[in-house]
């Protein structure tokens, strides 16, 4: 009889090296759909938090510079909240919610402090009243818009901060 040398792979080789191959692809490609939806996660999480810090920002300032509080023109301990303030040059500033955005308006120039996608869900300004002076405390909630059935593109963030009026 001749011997007879037999090369490459078996048939039972070849389907578990296939096999291999199959989950280790599915378990890279599911850690990649993983990490792709966690990114846009924290992407949509990041600009929600960067424009509810900058709107809360520019609120304190406007607040802790102005002189008095227009208590006529306020709206407080409720949601929408909304307050009006008088600066040291007699102007008059507002912080409002329209549609869903908050907006400030000096002199009749009305300003959103939010893009559209970003919406405000609870503001609530606070009057704190003392011997010295008076602070404002500000609850607000902000809302990223996103598609509706997909959660990684949907974020919400809730501020608190309290300021005082400086007094001149």
């Amino acid at each position: 009889m001749k011997n007879i040398r037999k090369r490459g792979f078996t048939l039972i080789e070849m389907l578990t090296y296939i096999s291999i191959l199959i989950i280790a692809t599915l378990a890279i490609s599911s850690f990649l759909i993983w990490m792709i939806r966690f990114n846009i996660n924290m992407k949509t999480l990041r600009e929600t938090q960067h424009y509810t810090e900058r709107a809360m920002r520019i609120m304190n300032n406007e607040i802790k510079f102005s002189t008095m509080i227009i208590d006529d023109n306020s709206n407080f301990n409720n949601h929408p909240g909304k307050i009006s303030i008088k600066s040291s040059d007699g102007s008059i500033t507002d912080f409002f919610l329209y549609d869903g955005l908050l907006y400030i308006e000096k002199e009749l120039d009305k300003t959103p402090l939010f893009p559209d996608y970003i919406t405000i869900t609870n503001l609530i300004f606070r009057k704190i009243t003392n011997k010295e002076r008076d602070s404002i405390q500000i609850e607000m909630t902000a809302e990223h818009k996103g598609p509706i059935n997909r959660p990684e593109y949907q974020s919400v963030i809730n501020m608190r901060s309290t300021t005082s009026l400086r007094i001149y």
